[in-house]
């Protein structure tokens, strides 16, 4: 799952998200896919995104929301167009070197059409669930 920064705050200091993190098995502790600040709870590891906006100022009592991405199989593609590869270069007569890393690449939410004759029109998320949760005050 990934969240937004008010609503990870949030979630962060709820009394049974806090005894649940205590009570993280080492091996959750040591998957890949679990970084340090990470929330674990009934299997789903919830991940902080800072770059997810916030809408202020939503509805009569002008509430901040923000979403919050739940991500199962297939809900997200990558798709490249040039694969990664690296470049060096030597600059002040040999004695400095610069390496770069780059590529051409895209990540989507994958969409399919609700009709099966046309897939490409009324597009639907697929294999994610969007909420919305409110925050008050600055992340």
């Amino acid at each position: 799952m990934y969240a937004n920064a008010r609503s990870f705050r949030d979630l962060k200091v709820n009394a049974t998200i806090v005894q649940a993190q205590r009570e993280v098995t080492l091996a959750e502790q040591n998957n890949k896919l679990f970084e340090g600040g990470d929330i674990v709870w009934d299997g789903v590891i919830v991940k902080e995104v800072p770059d997810i906006a916030v809408v202020t100022s939503a509805g009569a009592g002008g509430i901040t929301i923000g979403p919050v991405y739940l991500v199962g199989a297939q809900g997200i593609g990558v798709a490249y167009a040039k694969r990664w590869h690296s470049i060096t270069k030597t600059f002040d007569y040999g004695d400095k070197y610069g390496v770069a890393i780059e590529s051409i690449m895209g990540v989507k939410k994958i969409e399919f059409g609700t009709s099966a004759s046309t897939d490409t029109g009324t597009l639907k998320d697929n294999g994610i669930v969007t909420g919305w949760f409110a925050a008050v005050g600055d992340a």
